[in-house]
């Protein structure tokens, strides 16, 4: 017996109201099946997952969602899904991508057999927008680090930073899109952001006088927004001047000032170049300065080796024999003079350090007197039995390889025989 056939089609240019079932069916057609829409989930800038509950009522029934920007523009489905002839409610779920970011979508489920196609009320979803880095700019810079700020629009969503910093950068091109990303950078976050503005992250293990980039993602459920790059440079390491020695020539075990100056409020260590001035440069442990409000600083220091000091401090480049500067310390020598019996004499004493040298007894004005004293110890004696009136002193030559200068006595003073 012919039936008569009712299909509701679901139109591009149709409302919603037009897809009402009607009001009578002939006896003899199958049931209708049932579906209801619900509300969205899963709701990215660009995805969503939609959701409804479709009934068979016994009869093969198929499935789908229709979608668009306004109630009576829904051209765009989802694949058609064949959901049997099982009884109940069926879920019918289906994933959905490429929507537009921050966009209200009208969702209808609709459900059809061979006489039937029946829609759900329509549900509404509105898809979120992806975090931003508006901008991104580079402060504090040093020799090894510096901060990145960057400007977030976080768009109501918790948000992460990650990102990577490098000396190779490379631009993506795709429609609609200018990715930057660091080649062979090193990475740096997560940083949770849950306010929009700006966002300081460190940077730091950089090399000095490097030209850097960066490039970071900002990333929420909403999805990853477009990401920020850009250049910086950090700073050469800085020449530290010369300091100056007072005295130049320091008898041993004297009092010694290094002075100069540096940056105001830099933390200077003094470091020393023993002769015979090998490469190593050796930072004294313990012996440090601040620099003062106009740079300036001082170390006090005992004479007791021939040396070359420099100063380092934090950003200063490598010590190099042009930013030292040489004190030698010369021989500290005690002499004293010893009467004996008919005029005779004894001139004996100890200098220091007590390296190998030679002592020489000089008539001052004169020059020297008897031969020279070979002293592993820095002692000495010289036996004098006729030494003439007069003003003398010892002289000391230490070894050249010890680095020590010669010194010499006070003069003592040989008085006129009576």
């Amino acid at each position: 017996m012919p039936s008569t056939r009712i299909r509701f089609a679901l139109g591009i240019a149709c409302a919603i109201a037009a897809l009402a079932t009607p009001a009578a069916a002939l006896a003899d057609d199958p049931p209708a099946p049932g579906v209801t829409t619900a509300a969205a989930t899963d709701v990215t800038a660009t995805t969503a997952t939609f959701h409804a509950k479709v009934v068979t009522n016994g009869t093969p029934t198929t499935a789908y969602f229709a979608y668009g920007t306004a109630p009576d523009q829904l051209t765009r489905r989802t694949a058609v899904t064949d959901v049997g002839t099982a009884p109940g409610e069926i879920p019918l779920d289906v994933p959905v991508t490429g929507l537009t970011a921050n966009t209200k979508y009208y969702v209808v489920g609709v459900a059809e057999n061979d006489d039937w196609e029946i829609s759900g009320d329509a549900v509404t979803l509105t898809t979120l927008q992806a975090p931003e880095i508006l901008s991104g700019t580079i402060s504090d810079i040093t020799y090894k680090s510096a901060t990145l700020h960057l400007n977030v629009a976080t768009h109501g969503q918790p948000t992460t930073i990650t990102g990577s910093v490098g000396k190779g950068l490379a631009r993506i091109a795709r429609p609609g899109v200018n990715l930057v990303r660091v080649l062979n950078g090193t990475p740096f976050g997560p940083v949770a952001v849950s306010a929009d503005g700006d966002v300081a992250i460190p940077l730091a293990g950089l090399e000095p006088g490097t030209n850097y980039y960066w490039s970071a993602d900002a990333k929420s459920v909403a999805g990853t927004g477009d990401n920020g790059g850009g250049p910086f440079r950090t700073t050469a390491l800085f020449l530290m001047p010369r300091p100056s020695i007072s005295p130049s020539v320091a008898p041993y075990g004297s009092h010694l000032t290094i002075q100069g100056k540096a940056l105001p409020g830099l933390v200077l260590t003094l470091a020393e170049q023993p002769y015979p001035f090998l490469p190593s440069i050796v930072p004294l442990a313990g012996v440090t300065a601040t620099a003062g409000p106009d740079g300036s600083y001082a170390f006090d220091l005992r004479a007791e080796r021939s040396a070359r000091y420099g100063v380092l401090g934090e950003g200063a480049a490598p010590l190099a024999p042009i930013s030292l500067t040489r004190v030698r310390v010369a021989a500290v020598v005690a002499a004293k003079l010893k009467r004996a019996r008919h005029h005779r004499f004894v001139v004996s004493g100890r200098y220091q350090p007590g390296v190998v040298g030679k002592a020489s007894l000089y008539r001052i004005g004169a020059g020297r007197v008897g031969v020279a004293q070979s002293s592993t110890s820095g002692a000495f004696r010289f036996p004098a039995r006729a030494l003439r009136p007069g003003r003398y002193e010892v002289r000391v030559a230490p070894l050249s390889t010890t680095g020590y200068v010669p010194g010499k006595s006070a003069t003592v003073i040989v008085p006129k025989r009576r």
